[in-house]
């Protein structure tokens, strides 16, 4: 609404039709540019003082000028324009941009150190501000010089005004009589000069008059209240100069910038809730969370204070020449604002695609939820949706002593102890949490709604993944079943960021972190498990092994991350309760700190962070029962636990070193000895559990990862297609363009060879070979993929804007400068901490005397024993010596290294040669737009993945099909099946199938199953398939004691009959008399060449259920089974057992009849009714070492594989 008024009365108006409502978003971009000035110009000063402390005044004065004009002059006009088109409470949060153009380029352009605290009080203080903004309320108001009068007059301005009278004495009077350097002073500058600035209430009235006037109504000016409120704001937008200038001439920017704008925002919310009253029609949840921020940012200022007082003064100046800058001359000084504005530019740029790709994987896995609807797909995603509304209803506690007697009937499934519960407990977490945040509507900023015209556009370009942007957005809790659906897309996000972060990690290049981001969020091979409604572990998993990898290499960067592996270890216990796949990761991780070793890369730092990461990871998993002690006992994971176990050998070693200051030879000679130690004792500890049974044995799916052939011997496991192994079209399908040039960006960080390119190498290692082996486990390749190509587009898109920045005054390439051998012929020390520079210092040192000659007693061979990033000490008589002994010999041989140096500094530092790069750059991305094959492939792959998802969408219990007029419809036969049975059946009825629908038999029909997805009974599951691939009498006589109902899936294609020969070679697995051990692979139970069946199988339960009325002369006996619902098109049948035993029944549901493991115990395990003993005691048991199962024998079927695969070994070693 309007307001205007005269005297003390104010009368609300009609809505003004001006157009300062129409333009906030150009408001909003001249305030976020005045920002940008603001800050170029405050760092600027700040630059001018240390130009002039290496004696360069003249620059120094230049730089002084054109800083302090561009805050006069460019800054407080973008103020002024920006308040005159957009409210002050929207153009407040804004202006916080200047914290982040501070943090983000300071660093580079001012060589100041960003400590976790500042960049934490950074944070805070803008997204404090950024979200103030959610929470205003735009009250529009007609201005007229009565209005500013009363304004200007009202008891609120003047109580206002007392108040900052008080705190500028204060600050002048008291704070600012601290010494200099005083952090206390520090911080009264700045804020003394931000409550100035931050008074732009009147910068806000003589913007609106000026509009007015120039609108055609210069009425206001002639009354003198206009001419004052002008005078106050250019008093508040100059006098501040004077105080941000002497802050900065003794304070670092990331200090006093901060300051300054935190004060600045404070003040402005503050004057716009005071002195304009914006906020006083605002509801009071509003009004307390605009509160709430205003209190947030001064917490902010106050951690940053704080932190000051702890740091040392030595530590926050910093040299000129250790400025980002090729000289300090004349040009280079006057480019320093433009280069700051480039790459502010593209850090815009940068975080809008990153912002895209989030956002694209969260869209292109929508497709589900628009076409269908809230539905749960597949098989496993109904039981695990199942797990989650128990969980939510009964409590972690019931949840985890939940023995279900709903499944694998009659002897029920301990669901507690073998779930990995992380996916069910992030579903109920947030389903709690949006309950108590309860609804509410969010309407959209005027500056958001701007962008509707450039969405609208960029989607009519061809642009895909791109938001519709609604007026407003209504939040309200969800249902379990809707967050289970949706999850899959949330976690789509925040495993590309994670990805994205990966990148960054192996490569430091924010670009290919960009890339690997976009990259990431659409790519197939990440889609095939976290489509909306696929409920599935993978879908939570993948976030988890990217999150659990890029803290892991964070943490061993330098020797002083290792505190991260705190945060690797939490994410590590997530990635267990989410997934039967940690083994992966913790085996990754266990090997990539071998190879730290190996390499000679071992440190005290490497040594905590794994210690850390290690044992926190460790216990965390082992509370989570399915997994127990397995970390301890399971022969797959005890690799990384050696390796824990040599970790603190090697530290004691090097403890011992530096107690008894031992020479190289020594310290081998002492270190060998000690880790022989270690493997005798290890292997005397082996052969004694041994025989105990204490290791498990490795499962069969673990297995066949490293056999080279398709067969396992299980024949329940050889049965599953994703334990097939990959193709190269699947490959090319799920990892299509990307897959071209994850090899190239491999080659560009053997430039680096840090730790995280060994990790990239021993990654990309894994993954293809695993997946090779087992084609569900592509899936894994979508990280490491996406990285790679993000590593190589990140090098181009590099090597295109480096030409740019050089030309704008960034430091080139400077070939190192060997440094003289030390005097006397010293060598370095043989053990302890060096004396020279380390880590980022050494790095730094790089273009001056960084090189240290050292004798080898081997071969005259100059060591460059310069500390890389990850390096603690010199660590002479190892592996890294080696290497460097190595490396330095290439060095040697290498005779064009001098001209590759040269050529290389030449191109880097001639501004002719930059300057033609600059314009190759520019062809280049015009070629690459529009004349190369890029500008087909990426369109094509996007297309593709578009293509991927859709096809990924249908849930399988309905999808859509095509008539023969190619009219699409929705066939829903099996979600209707399971409804019919839900509607039609008792509740306490059991219903029989394969093993395959049991999850959807108990997760949409809610009735009772035999069998389902958890295949933990080898021998249940057999007797299973044995009875449904019997003749009809011989099912009927086992059926009629298990099950009231039998549902069938028919209609072709991959129904049940396309499955009947594994149901027969599972049952003859199990039961030799069923097929005969002289056909282990129930060939006799399978279709001739013209599609007829075979004598067994025309004789079977299952054919006759399936085929019954549909096949010339095949019918039921309705004595033994009646047909009571068959679907629309014919997907399922479902039979009523006739004559069900009663007895059986009643028998199995006594808890008498159940076997516990202790008295008043919740684990209790089924048993068959006895009518089935002589059926049961005809069982063979099934050797499944994976199940300890270790009495059982060997099948036909077993040994038949493992003689196919003995004599292909011979007949390849032949």
């Amino acid at each position: 609404m309007n307001v205007s008024g005269t005297g003390n009365e104010i009368q609300v108006l009609p809505q003004s039709t001006g157009n300062s409502g129409s333009y906030w978003f150009l408001g909003v971009c001249l305030a976020v540019l005045g920002t940008l000035a603001g800050t170029i110009g405050k760092q600027m000063v700040r630059y001018s003082k240390l130009v002039k402390e290496n004696q360069k005044q003249q620059e120094g004065n230049c730089l002084l000028v054109t800083g302090l004009a561009l805050q006069v002059a460019l800054n407080p006009a973008c103020d002024v324009a920006g308040y005159a088109l957009a409210p002050a409470s929207v153009i407040a949060p804004v202006t916080g941009m200047d914290i982040v153009w501070n943090t983000l380029i300071a660093p580079c352009s001012l060589g100041e150190t960003l400590t976790p605290r500042r960049l934490i009080s950074a944070a805070i203080i803008f997204f404090t501000a950024t979200t103030s903004v959610f929470f205003r309320q735009i009250n529009e108001v007609n201005w007229s010089a009565e209005y500013v009068q009363h304004v200007l007059l009202q008891s609120r301005t003047m109580v206002y005004g007392l108040c900052f009278t008080g705190w500028f004495l204060f600050n002048t009077l008291v704070l600012m009589k601290y010494p200099d350097g005083s952090a206390v002073r520090g911080f009264s500058l700045g804020a003394t000069a931000g409550t100035l600035a931050g008074n732009m209430w009147c910068t806000k009235i003589v913007a609106v008059l000026l509009e007015q006037c120039f609108g055609g109504n210069c009425l206001a000016w002639t009354k003198p209240v206009s001419w004052i409120a002008t005078i106050a704001a250019i008093l508040f937008s100059t006098t501040n100069l004077y105080f941000i200038s002497t802050g900065l001439q003794s304070y670092e920017a990331l200090f006093m910038v901060t300051v300054f704008m935190g004060s600045n925002i404070v003040t402005n919310s503050l004057s716009a809730i005071v002195v304009l009253a914006e906020m006083d029609e605002a509801p009071w949840w509003k009004l307390g969370g605009y509160v709430l921020c205003i209190l947030g940012m001064m917490a902010g200022l106050v951690l940053l204070t704080e932190g000051e007082k702890e740091s040392p003064r030595a530590s926050r100046f910093t040299r000129v020449d250790e400025v980002e800058l090729s000289d300090v001359r004349g040009r280079s000084a006057l480019l320093f604002p433009f280069r700051q504005a480039f790459k502010a530019v593209l850090i815009v740029l940068q975080t809008l695609l990153i912002l895209y790709g989030a956002y694209a994987a969260y869209d292109i896995r929508l497709y589900p939820i628009k076409d269908y609807g809230y539905i749960i797909h597949e098989f496993d995603p109904w039981f695990n949706y199942r797990a989650a509304e128990y969980l939510a209803e009964h409590g972690l506690q019931k949840f985890l002593q939940w023995y279900d007697y709903e499944s694998w009937y009659p002897l029920g499934r301990p669901i507690g102890t073998t779930i990995y519960p992380g996916m069910q407990m992030t579903a109920v977490w947030t389903w709690e949490a949006m309950k108590k945040v309860g609804e509410f509507k969010i309407e959209t900023p005027s500056l958001v709604l701007a962008l509707r015209p450039l969405i609208s556009n960029l989607k009519k370009s061809g642009w895909k993944f791109l938001p519709s942007i609604k007026a407003s957005y209504e939040f309200s809790p969800m249902s379990v079943n809707d967050i289970c659906c949706m999850i899959p897309p949330w976690f789509g996000s925040y495993a590309s960021i994670f990805t994205g972060l990966l990148a960054y990690e192996i490569s430091r290049s924010v670009n290919a972190g960009v890339c690997a981001t976009l990259i990431m969020a659409v790519i197939p091979a990440h889609l095939m498990r976290s489509v909306g409604g696929e409920f599935d572990n993978e879908a939570v998993a993948v976030t988890a092994i990217c999150s659990t990898f890029w803290l892991w290499l964070l943490s061993v960067r330098t020797p002083k991350h290792w505190p991260v592996g705190l945060f690797a270890g939490l994410s590590y216990i997530y990635m267990v309760a989410a997934w039967g796949g940690y083994i992966f990761v913790i085996n990754m991780v266990g090997i990539h700190a071998a190879m730290l070793v190996a390499l000679g890369r071992f440190n005290s730092g490497v040594h905590k962070a794994y210690s850390i990461f290690y044992v926190v990871g460790i216990l965390g998993a082992m509370q989570i029962p399915v997994v127990g002690l397995q970390p301890l006992r399971s022969v797959e994971q005890l690799g990384p636990l050696m390796v824990f176990m040599g970790y603190q050998v090697l530290a004691f070693c090097d403890f011992q070193r530096r107690r008894q200051n031992m020479q190289a030879v020594e310290f081998a000679i002492y270190r060998t000895k000690v880790v022989a130690l270690l493997i005798v004792a290890t292997l005397i500890v082996c052969a004694a559990l041994y025989p105990t049974g204490y290791f498990g044995p490795i499962s069969s799916r673990i297995r066949g990862l490293f056999v080279k052939h398709t067969k396992t011997g299980n024949p329940l496991v050889d049965s599953v297609a994703e334990h097939q192994p990959a193709n190269p079209s699947m490959y090319a399908s799920y990892l299509n363009l990307p897959l071209d040039y994850a090899l190239l960006g491999g080659f560009v960080c053997l430039g680096r060879r840090n730790n995280g390119f060994l990790f990239l190498c021993l990654y990309g290692f894994i993954a293809q070979h695993f997946s090779g082996k087992m084609s569900r486990l592509v899936l894994i390749c979508g990280p490491i993929v996406s990285v790679a190509c993000g590593i190589w587009c990140g090098f181009i898109l590099d090597q295109l804007i480096e030409p740019f920045l050089l030309l704008l005054g960034k430091k080139g390439y400077t070939p190192p400068t060997p440094a003289p051998s030390e005097a006397g012929g010293k060598k370095p020390p043989d053990s302890g901490k060096s004396e020279g520079p380390k880590g980022k210092a050494a790095a730094k040192d790089s273009g001056k005397a960084k090189k240290a000659p050292k004798k080898s007693n081997s071969a005259p061979v100059e060591i460059d024993w310069t500390l890389e990033e990850w390096e603690e000490d010199r660590r002479p008589g190892g592996a890294n010596q080696l290497l460097r002994v190595m490396e330095s010999q290439v060095k040697k041989s290498v005779s064009e290294l001098d001209t590759y140096r040269e050529v290389r500094a030449t191109m880097d530092n001639n501004v002719g040669v930059v300057a033609g790069r600059a314009v190759m750059s520019v062809v280049l991305v015009f070629y690459a737009l529009y004349l190369s094959s890029l500008s087909v492939k990426i369109p094509t792959f996007i297309r593709h993945c578009d293509q991927v998802a859709r096809s990924l969408s249908n849930p399988q219990v309905v999808f859509m099909s095509r008539d023969r007029q190619g009219n699409s419809f929705i066939v829903d036969d099996y979600l209707k099946g399971y409804q019919w049975i839900d509607q039609n059946t008792p509740k306490d009825a059991r219903v029989m199938a394969w093993w395959d629908y049991g999850y959807q038999i108990t997760g949409i029909a809610k009735r009772t199953s035999i069998a389902d997805g958890n295949t933990w009974n080898h021998e249940h599951i057999a007797t299973l398939g044995r009875t449904l691939t019997s003749s009809e009498k011989k099912a009927h006589n086992a059926i009629r004691h298990l099950a009231d109902y039998v549902l069938v899936w028919a209609g072709g294609g991959g129904d049940d009959l396309a499955k009947s020969p594994h149901l027969a070679r599972i049952g003859n697995s199990v039961f030799p008399d069923h097929c005969g051990d002289d056909d282990p692979k129930c060939n006799k139970f399978s279709f001739y060449a013209d599609h007829s069946p075979t004598p067994m199988m025309a004789r079977s339960l299952l054919y006759k259920l399936c085929q019954h009325n549909v096949s010339p002369g095949v019918k039921v006996n309705e004595r033994l089974f009646k047909e009571v619902h068959t679907t629309k098109h014919g997907l399922m049948r479902v039979y009523q057992v006739m004559n069900v035993s009663q007895e059986s029944k009643d028998w199995v549901a006594d808890p008498k009849n159940r076997i516990c493991d202790a008295p008043g115990s919740w684990y209790c395990v089924g048993q068959y009714p006895p009518a089935l003993e002589k059926l049961i005691s005809k069982r063979k048991n099934f050797a499944q070492i994976e199940d300890f199962n270790r009495q059982g024998g060997k099948s036909a079927y077993t040994k038949l594989i493992e003689k196919e695969l003995h004599g292909a070994s011979s007949n390849e070693d032949l």
